[in-house]
């Protein structure tokens, strides 16, 4: 493993993540992308060494459960980044049709939900709604989905909103229901993956092509090196409006 030892003695990745940790998702991203592309090319070519590899893994991963807010209903999205990336915490799978793949749930009251009823995509979605309940036309669910560009990279980055860097493209679906006072109950509903395709937004555009660096091809949670293992998000909640 002399390659190994080189390449980890070379700098201190351990305070590097912290660094990167504390400052904020795109840096985060950077530096585990550079370790895990390197762990990536010694488990292809020494089989053996992925316990090994995971090992100094599990370090990163200490200083994660010190470092992220693993509570669903108060975590915020800097935390559901770092669950995903070093594969922290133990969240149920609970009707899923991918295999089981652990999903995160929230409700209306989390601190994640109360922040994405305000994001674009949602708003959209609710005003498709409300468009819908003016025309008594309430028998089919709204679906919006909300697409993430470059545009959307550089808004976010610069308006420090990371729910859209950690979200990207999604759909926002609203079901909505007659109460018998004439007011309208809408059910919102967001689901997203995090996968490492997913997490290719997250990284700069090092080699100015135009289009932010893609990092790695998903994997299950706790398959090969634990990083980046898949996981889910699901929110819900209702409004009502009269």
């Amino acid at each position: 493993m002399q390659e190994f030892i080189v390449f980890y003695s070379q700098e201190d990745f351990k305070s590097l993540l912290q660094q990167a940790v504390a400052d904020g998702i795109t840096s985060t991203a950077e530096v585990v992308h550079k370790v895990f592309k390197k762990f990536s090319e010694l488990a292809q070519n020494y089989p053996s060494s992925i316990n090994f590899l995971n090992s100094i893994v599990d370090e990163f991963r200490a200083i994660g459960e010190n470092a992220f807010d693993l509570n669903e209903n108060s975590m915020d999205w800097f935390d559901l980044f770092g669950i995903w990336l070093l594969e922290l915490g133990n969240y149920p799978n609970v009707n899923d049709p991918d295999n089981g793949v652990e999903t995160i749930y929230f409700d209306g009251d989390d601190f994640t939900t109360n922040d994405l009823k305000q994001q674009e995509g949602v708003n959209q979605a609710r005003n498709l709604a409300l468009q819908k309940i003016n025309n008594n036309d309430i028998s089919e669910p709204v679906s919006k989905e909300w697409t993430y560009g470059q545009g959307e990279f550089y808004d976010g980055m610069t308006n420090g909103n990371i729910a859209t860097s950690f979200l990207g493209s999604y759909t926002t679906t609203v079901t909505i229901t007659e109460n018998f006072n004439g007011s309208h109950t809408l059910t919102f509903e967001v689901k997203n993956p995090s996968t490492w395709q997913s997490a290719t937004r997250l990284r700069i555009d090092n080699d100015n092509d135009g289009n932010h660096d893609g990092i790695f091809p998903s994997k299950p949670k706790n398959d090969g090196i634990h990083l980046g293992g898949t996981i889910k998000q699901e929110w819900s909640w209702t409004e009502i409006t009269y």
